[in-house]
Order: C-alpha cells, then sequence, then structure tokens
C-alpha cells in the first residue's frame, strides 16, 4: 500500500495509505508502530497484514464515523504485520517536523508537545491536556485552522511591514507564508479552507478586483464543498462557516469594545452547534477566551523567538497563563429541541435585515435558553462498556459507578465527555473502582464514594 498521508495521535497514529485499486484506508498504529514507520520513511510501499472494517454508527461514534465517511476512506486496518522494507528517505515535510521537534523538545515537557502540534500537524499533546481547553471552550485553539492561519498571515504582515510599506508585497509574503505552513502540516481540512478563503482575497486585491469578506466567504464555501461534499456533515464545516459568517456579518454592529464584542458573537454563533454535536458547554468560555486568544497567540509568536535564542522565558509563563485561564469553567449539559435549534437559525437568518436592533435581545437570550433546556433535562439509565471502563448510571437511585478494566489517563475523560453528553453533571452517589486517585472535573457528586 502506498503512503499519502501521516497524521500522529498521542500513544499512537494513523496513517492515510491506498491500495493498488485506488481505495482510501487508515491504518490505526500503536506508539512502536508509528515510530518504526517515521524513522524509515514516508514515501513508498507498506506491506501490511491485519483486519479491515468500518466502524458501525452508534450514539457513542457518531462523530468519528460521519467524519470517516465525509473524507471517503473504505475501512479501517488494525494491522498485526508491518513491513517497511519498501520504504524510500523521509520527505521534505517528514524532514521539517523532525528539525521542529527538536527544537521543541528542548522546551518544558507539557509545553513542547504543543508547538510539534501546531507547526507539524502531528498532534502530540496527551488528551487531558486537550480536555482542559474542550472543556473551557478554547479547544479551538488547538485545531489547526482559520485562527490559527490567521495567526500566521499577521505575524508576516507585521514583520514585513518593518522593511517595506508596499501592500501588495506584505499581502503575496503573507499569503505565501499561509500556503507553505499549510502544505507543511499536511493540508488539513480546516487550514486548507482558511488558505483558500486567503488566496481568493489576496488576489482579489493584488488584480484589483473589486470584491468584500461576504464574497469571498460564500466563494470559498462553494469551493470546499466541491473538493470535499462529505464534510458539510462535520461539525469542524459546521463551526467555521456560522463562526466565520457571523463575525462578517455582524462584527461591525459595535464600534467600541469590539473585540469583546467579537469573543461573545463567537460563542453565541457557535452555541447550537456545540450543543448539537457535544452536549455541553462551558457558560463562561466567552469571558476565558476574552484572555485565552491573545495569551495563546503570544505564545505561538514566542515560540519563533525559541527558534532563534537558546531559550525563550516569556514561553513558561504565558504557558501557565493559558492553564490558569482552561480551568475558569461552568460546564453544563445542554438540549436542545428541533424546534430551539431551528429558532436559533431563524433569528441569526433574520439578523441578515438592515434592521437589525429588535433581534439582539432575541440573540442575547439564548444563554438563558440554554440553562432552561438543561435544567430540565431528564437524565435516562446508562449502560457503557468497552475494553478500557465501564460506567453505569441508575437514574432511580441517582448512582454512577466508573470502573476501569484497564487503566489508561484519558479513560476519564472520554467517560465523563460520554455523561456530559447525556445531560449527566451532578449525582448523589459516585463509586470509582480500580482507581482511587481518579476524579471527574465536572460530574459533581454529593455523596462521593471511592472505592
Amino acid at each position: 500500500m502506498h503512503i499519502t498521508k501521516l497524521d500522529w495521535r498521542y500513544a499512537g497514529g494513523r496513517v492515510e495509505v491506498r491500495d493498488e485499486e485506488g481505495g482510501r484506508y487508515l491504518l490505526h498504529l500503536t506508539n512502536a508502530q508509528m515510530h518504526r514507520v517515521v524513522s524509515q520513511g514516508d514515501r513508498g510501499l507498506l506491506f501490511v497484514r491485519g483486519s479491515v472494517y468500518f466502524p458501525r454508527l452508534s450514539a457513542d461514534n457518531s462523530g468519528y464515523v460521519t467524519w470517516l465517511a465525509s473524507q471517503g476512506y473504505q475501512g479501517i486496518i488494525n494491522p498485526f504485520y508491518i513491513s517497511t522494507d519498501a520504504l524510500q528517505e523521509p520527505s521534505w515535510r517528514l524532514r521539517y517536523l523532525q528539525w521542529i521537534r527538536e527544537r521543541s523538545y528542548t522546551l518544558p515537557a507539557d509545553v513542547a508537545p504543543l508547538f510539534v502540534s501546531m507547526f507539524t500537524g502531528f498532534r502530540e499533546y496527551s488528551p487531558q491536556y486537550h480536555a482542559g481547553f474542550a472543556y473551557a471552550g478554547t479547544a479551538h485553539l488547538l485545531a489547526i485552522s482559520g485562527l490559527h492561519i490567521g495567526f500566521i498571515f499577521l505575524m508576516v504582515w507585521l514583520l514585513t511591514g518593518i522593511f517595506t510599506r508596499n501592500m501588495g508585497i506584505r499581502i503575496g509574503l503573507a499569503t505565501l507564508t499561509v500556503v507553505l505552513h499549510t502544505a507543511m502540516v499536511g493540508f488539513p481540512i480546516p487550514a486548507t479552507r482558511a488558505m483558500i478563503f486567503t488566496l481568493i482575497y489576496a488576489g482579489g486585491y493584488l488584480f484589483r478586483r473589486k470584491g468584500d469578506a461576504l464574497q469571498t466567504f460564500f466563494l470559498t464555501a462553494s469551493i470546499s464543498l466541491l473538493i470535499w461534499p462529505g464534510s458539510i456533515m462535520g461539525a469542524s464545516f459546521q463551526f467555521s462557516y456560522l463562526v466565520t459568517g457571523s463575525l462578517i456579518l455582524f462584527a461591525g454592529l459595535f464600534r467600541r469594545w469590539q473585540y469583546v464584542w467579537v469573543c461573545f458573537l463567537c460563542f453565541f454563533a457557535s452555541l447550537p452547534i456545540t450543543a448539537w454535536h457535544f452536549g455541553y458547554v462551558n457558560l463562561l468560555s466567552a469571558l476565558v477566551n476574552l484572555a485565552a486568544v491573545p495569551v495563546f497567540s503570544a505564545l505561538l509568536y514566542s515560540f519563533f523567538l525559541h527558534l532563534l535564542l537558546p531559550a525563550a522565558l516569556i514561553i513558561d509563563p504565558l504557558h501557565t497563563a493559558l492553564g490558569w485561564l482552561n480551568q475558569v469553567t461552568w460546564v453544563v449539559p445542554v438540549r436542545f429541541s428541533t424546534i430551539s435549534t431551528l429558532l436559533i437559525f431563524g433569528l441569526l437568518t433574520a439578523a441578515l435585515w438592515r434592521k437589525v436592533h429588535p433581534y439582539r435581545p432575541a440573540l442575547l437570550a439564548l444563554l438563558p435558553v440554554a440553562v432552561y433546556f438543561s435544567l430540565n433535562a431528564s437524565p435516562q439509565a446508562i449502560t457503557l462498556e468497552n475494553r478500557n471502563y465501564r460506567i453505569e448510571y441508575d437514574p432511580e437511585r441517582d448512582r454512577l459507578i466508573f470502573e476501569h478494566r484497564q487503566y489508561q489517563p484519558q479513560n476519564t475523560i472520554y467517560a465523563e465527555r460520554s455523561l456530559l453528553q447525556r445531560g449527566i453533571v451532578k449525582v448523589g452517589e459516585l463509586h470509582i473502582r480500580n482507581a482511587g486517585k481518579s476524579r471527574f472535573q465536572h460530574i459533581r457528586a454529593e455523596n462521593t464514594n471511592f472505592e
């Protein structure tokens, strides 16, 4: 099988391959297998023996199955034998990855994986690290998407302004850097969409064609759907275009305190999709993002200083501050009915009219609506088992039992996410077995018993 893409994950990896007939498959590799492939190279052939399957759609893996289908994968391969003898030397992207890793891992252990993930597309930070951002509502900072591409564009824009005032040169160099960076991280779909947006907008300026952000927005969405038609079902596409469209339409409503308004606008625009896909939201995420976005951008920019200097003392304090911000949470389950979801989209559509003022109170009213549906959600009995852990919730006795079968640090994170998606945020009795130190972060208990 031909390797087409490497995607590193914490404690393992994923390799996209094609067979002789052009079918696309996803190899799920262990840490040792991934190290073996990366050390050997990423161009050429892999000889693989293993089982091929496509996961069945269920309530617990609907997002993953939807993503697989939208990418056009024909199956997943769990290999028990891999031969890398036919691989050639590493590609330029793999050599770039190794170069970044050499410099990143001179930083503290919990900081280095963040920069490797951001600048190579190989996700090396742990699920526990990602969970902190997810609960705080800042997980978008870890995605290599439009916001990250905007950071890169702005950095080059500011640096080139030191040497020239020619707008064409500055926009051209910033756009070229965006394209190069997107290629280095492996052309992930969110970053590629942002790259297409940047190319269209920059091309309109350089060729002196009149256009605006809204036209570019719709053209980018059309091109993205032509390339990846199945992506419209994914949360990434829906988040990107709902939030971006809301920013284009409504960011200019308030001239004063515009940054504060933008943060709250992003929160309310993403609330329907958050509720639909994840079932819970941090009601303080707008406040957290007020500080987290500039801190995170400063953290990324300081990494380039670290590439030039032996050490950058500013990185560690910024990372510590970001960790404090991600602890500011008020996580509640959110349950939206079909009618209320349609009502939200109706309000956003109505706001397209020039007279938008009457609809502002309705948009701000979404917050108590979320709390209302949260408080009126009725939890159901839950029995969830896999090879790593078991969850059993009895609503009549208000008792939750969580048992590790095969202990992994991320077990509690995934279990807690499943409970929040089902509307459980507080229980009367909580029994955790086989791991006395493991605690849920947001599943509060009145009479907690640890066994």
